[in-house]
């Protein structure tokens, strides 16, 4: 609601609603290595990366590493 009263603007929210929409993805997967010139991933470091996205534009990558 909106009022203009004495050179005075009166701004006022009734109701607000988020509509936004935000998806989640986690995957695992071995890190790239060279051996003897090849390439290969078969016996790399596991890691794991989750993803979010949402439908504002917004997207965020976690990297998650296990301590020892």
């Amino acid at each position: 609601m909106i009022s203009f009263e004495n050179d005075t603007l009166k701004w006022q929210v009734l109701d607000c609603q988020f509509k936004n929409k935000s998806d989640a993805v986690a995957y695992w997967e071995r890190k790239q290595w060279k051996f003897l010139g090849i390439k290969s991933r078969l016996f790399g470091k596991i890691e794991l990366t989750s993803k979010t996205f949402d439908n504002c534009g917004e997207s965020r990558i976690l990297r998650i590493e296990k301590k020892k």
